[in-house]
C-alpha cells in the first residue's frame, strides 16, 4: 500500500485489525496497532475496543486494561465497546480485582 504512494487511513487499518483478529493473529495485531501509533493514524474508540477485546479473548485482560488507560490518556473517550470488552475479559478469567477497578472508573 505505502509503496504505491497511498497511505492507509484508520478505516483501512481497522479492517486489517479485524481480519487479523478473526484469524487470531494477536501478535500481528499488536504490530499493526503500533504502526498506527507510529504513523499518527487516528485511533478511535472503535479501534481501541477491537484490540482490547482481542487481548481479553487471548487471556490478556490486564494488557487490555493498560491499553484502555492509554486511550484515556491520549484523549480518546472510552465508549461502551471498550468498557464491555474489558468486563467480558474479567468475567472470562474471573479477575474480580480488575472488575472492581473498572466499576470505580
Amino acid at each position: 500500500m505505502q509503496t504505491d504512494q497511498h497511505t492507509p487511513d484508520s478505516i483501512t487499518y481497522a479492517h486489517i485489525l479485524k481480519g487479523l483478529a478473526h484469524r487470531r493473529h494477536f501478535t500481528h495485531m499488536n504490530t499493526v496497532f503500533d504502526t498506527m501509533q507510529r504513523n499518527n493514524v487516528g485511533i478511535n474508540s472503535h479501534v481501541y475496543a477491537m484490540v482490547i477485546d482481542q487481548l481479553s479473548n487471548d487471556n490478556n485482560v490486564r494488557d487490555g486494561y493498560k491499553l484502555y488507560r492509554q486511550a484515556i490518556e491520549s484523549g480518546v473517550h472510552p465508549d461502551k465497546g471498550m468498557y464491555l470488552a474489558l468486563l467480558r475479559g474479567c468475567a472470562k478469567l474471573g479477575d474480580i480485582d480488575l472488575y472492581e477497578v473498572l466499576c470505580r472508573d
